[in-house]
């Protein structure tokens, strides 16, 4: 069994190092704005996680876009695609206007209504693929959607 003055003699023995570590460590690394680099790191971090999602976005896009126009063909539903198309970008244009007009700032917090309709067909075209898999005019509608999504993102 152990002593039971041994996590004093830890606690003790911590508080000693941590001491001498102080000690040891020089004034400009002391007084160095540790709190600004943070703020900068975190910054700099969500920015490359905002731009590898929406990256990510974009391949799932373009890979899932000439597998669902295979699909679409080989089961003979050809004009599914026409008409999922032309409803997908009909929402996406309903979708921006109704961001124009609730904000007059385009970007809030980092997030421009172009980066939140690409999450948002994303997300369409996940829930289509994964729970309604034999509705494929959902699919092309998330595909119309991206397309003119991305089509505004051209213009920025």
């Amino acid at each position: 069994m152990g002593n039971s003055s041994e996590p004093v003699k830890m606690m003790e023995f911590l508080n000693i190092s941590q001491e001498k570590l102080l000690q040891a460590i020089p004034g400009s690394l002391k007084s160095f704005p540790w709190k600004k680099l943070e703020t900068f790191a975190l910054r700099k971090f969500l920015v490359l996680g905002k731009e590898s999602l929406k990256w990510s976005l974009l391949a799932l896009y373009a890979l899932s876009f000439v597998s669902d126009i295979v699909y679409s063909i080989s089961q003979n539903k050809e004009l599914a695609i026409p008409f999922g198309l032309f409803a997908g970008y009909v929402i996406a244009c309903y979708i921006d206007d109704i961001s124009r007009e609730l904000s007059k700032d385009r970007e809030v917090g980092h997030l421009t209504p172009q980066f939140l309709g690409i999450c948002f067909f994303a997300l369409v075209k996940i829930v289509a693929v994964f729970i309604f898999r034999g509705k494929d005019v959902i699919l092309h509608v998330a595909n119309g959607g991206l397309m003119q999504v991305l089509w505004n993102l051209r213009r920025l």
